[in-house]
């Protein structure tokens, strides 16, 4: 009786644990230890051929998805969409749990597709937890400042497009016009204010005039439309160097996200022009020139890309060697990035209390 609860709930209390203890380190340090992720997939091995000598057959479905997913995540790793952490977390947790047979609240049989939904559910619950963590940041380093200031010097611009925008919607609508064509007016972004002002106006009005009935619903679409603006623009502010760390090179280690991509040649840092760079120089036919083949140009002594996973071990070798030799300055910018570990701990959460259900 006691060996059946041993192997009915001890994969579920392992893998809690295991993720409680990524979510502090994730949390504190931004790192993952290998005796942890490691630890949990030797655990889980040895849980299933434990589990067969008890029942006298060999579970070899368990072992099969583990594998299954960890080469899933080895691939993932390799083209640098997760962090090495991660994948080797995700990897222990299906080893450990590679189905799940018990709910707290809800026992609805065996839940065949608890990876994939313990995956999915936890990359859902990162976007909340990260505009938890971007808010905590912006009020602690009183960035809202900077961003209120800039909201409002870009506000009127915003609800000049926005009238526009739905409008158009609205005018395109009622003349069987296809409506995707309102979306053009995004472009009214790259017009001066005194053009769009008397546009906005018109359009306004056209669209009041054709239906007046509809005023209140095209007053409450501007502002969402507006919020929506007002929320891209948050997101880019997150995404700036504003909210990036300066870090020492001497400090950097596996998983950092660098701010921008590194590139050397000639022995000098070099900025690589982007499709930005070649807009700003379409006037000047010589610059343009230069710029769309430099940004073709491959032939860089070294490159060290940003990537979702972050840095490798070896490109921090190399960045340290570039630092000591004055190619690079001693500190490099580092993304604030979303830590993954405390969102799938709150999937498996959410999953062991209703995963019958799922």
């Amino acid at each position: 009786m006691f060996l059946d609860l041993v192997f009915s709930y001890l994969p579920y209390i392992l893998v809690f644990i295991a993720l409680a203890i990524g979510s502090y380190t994730d949390l504190k340090t931004r790192d993952l230890h290998n005796w942890l992720t490691f630890g949990l997939i030797i655990l889980g091995i040895l849980f299933w051929i434990a589990k067969s000598i008890y029942v006298g057959q060999f579970l070899y479905w368990p072992l099969l998805i583990g594998l299954i997913t960890f080469f899933v995540c080895y691939l993932l790793w390799y083209f640098a969409v997760f962090a090495g952490g991660d994948a080797k977390l995700i990897a222990g947790v299906a080893f450990c749990i590679p189905y799940q047979d018990f709910s707290i609240f809800f026992n609805g049989g065996i839940n065949p597709y608890f990876i994939p939904l313990f995956f999915v559910l936890g990359v859902f619950i990162v976007f909340p937890l990260g505009f938890f963590l971007a808010l905590k940041r912006i009020i602690v380093n009183k960035h809202y400042k900077i961003i209120l200031r800039d909201l409002v010097k870009k506000l009127p611009g915003y609800l000049e497009v926005a009238v526009t925008l739905v409008g158009l919607y609205y005018i395109f609508s009622l003349l069987h016009i296809p409506t995707i064509f309102a979306l053009l007016s995004f472009l009214l972004f790259k017009i001066n204010w005194k053009i769009r002002l008397p546009i906005a106006i018109i359009v306004f009005a056209i669209s009041i005039y054709l239906n007046p009935l509809r005023l209140v619903d095209v007053l409450i679409y501007v502002l969402i439309s507006v919020i929506f603006f007002s929320f891209i623009k948050l997101f880019g502010f997150v995404r700036s160097k504003e909210f990036a760390d300066l870090k020492k090179v001497s400090k950097l280690k596996e998983g950092d996200i660098l701010y921008s991509s590194i590139y050397i040649k000639d022995n000098a840092l070099v900025k690589k022009p982007t499709i930005k760079d070649m807009f700003k120089n379409i006037k000047n036919k010589d610059i343009l020139q230069k710029t769309f083949e430099s940004m073709k140009s491959k032939n860089y002594d070294t490159v060290i890309q940003t990537r979702p996973a972050g840095l490798y071990n070896e490109e921090i070798v190399v960045l340290k060697k570039l630092q000591k030799d004055k190619v690079i300055p001693a500190e490099i910018y580092v993304k604030q990035s979303v830590p993954l570990t405390p969102a799938l701990f709150l999937s498996y959460i959410v999953l062991l209390f209703i995963g019958g259900l799922l």
